[in-house]
């Protein structure tokens, strides 16, 4: 469940939820079980800001026991997540047999050109070479 608290002091907490903007039956879940919680004294849930604005007395309840009640709202009222598709199975490398390797050969390399000196070097011009005495 994806939500964040934007800001929590003692008697307010707001917490940003992109639920809001997209599920209204959440919205109307998420409204009545918070006014449930005890010493909650008022809720704005503003779908547009993806937001909810719990005011409680504060001089009753901590803050940090606020916050865990209503991350606990928060995250019981989402919908289940489906899980991602798994990839099909690829046979593991221990018990799959080792394939040959198949090579198609369209034809040999057959040289068919002028015999080659190995004393002289192909790429040397030989117009401008001068011997040396």
């Amino acid at each position: 469940m994806d939500y964040q608290i934007v800001h929590a002091i003692e008697g307010r907490i707001r917490i940003r939820i992109p639920l809001l903007a997209e599920e209204t039956n959440y919205n109307d879940k998420l409204q009545s079980l918070v006014q449930s919680i005890n010493f909650v004294t008022d809720i704005r849930i503003n779908p547009q800001a993806e937001s909810i604005i719990v005011t409680y007395k504060y001089k009753k309840i901590s803050c940090q026991a606020m916050l865990a009640q209503l991350e606990q709202a928060v995250v019981q009222l989402a919908p289940p997540v489906e899980p991602p598709p798994t990839p099909e199975k690829a046979p593991s490398p221990a018990t799959e047999t080792p394939q040959p390797h198949a090579y198609e050969v369209e034809q040999a390399f057959v040289y068919t050109g002028e015999p080659v000196n190995v004393d002289e070097d192909p790429w040397e011009d030989k117009t401008t070479t001068q011997q040396v005495s």
